[in-house]
């Protein structure tokens, strides 16, 4: 099979979810970009890129609240959530994962540079 070089349509393999950790750090997926926006920083994460999302706990924290891990292919990212967005949390582990399969299914890939050498 040949890859596709054309891109999905915005929302094509998964709704827009948005899921605040707590007061000041929200994730939001718009079915192609996995964002953290936090008080100060913002990432980004494409869907080509398998983000997932790992649950652990958080001995070391004062509060003892629990944490959690977003991989991707080159990405990973660790912070504590409030427990009262654990459910929405998965909910987004499970779309992002269902979204992450809709596009490999797709095969879509990167088109070549024009010029590379």
């Amino acid at each position: 099979m040949t890859a596709d070089h054309t891109q999905p349509p915005r929302h094509a393999c998964a709704e827009p979810l948005d899921v605040w950790l707590d007061e000041n750090v929200l994730l939001s997926f718009d079915g192609r970009v996995l964002e953290f926006f936090e008080s100060s920083d913002a990432r980004r994460i494409h869907i080509a890129h398998g983000p997932h999302i790992e649950f652990g706990e958080n001995p070391a924290s004062p509060k003892k609240r629990p944490r959690l891990t977003i991989r991707a292919a080159r990405h990973s990212y660790t912070t504590w959530y409030a427990p009262s967005s654990r459910a929405g949390l998965e909910q987004l582990d499970a779309t992002l994962r269902e979204a992450t399969a809709c596009y490999a299914s797709h095969n879509y890939a990167p088109a070549p540079v024009s010029g590379a050498r």
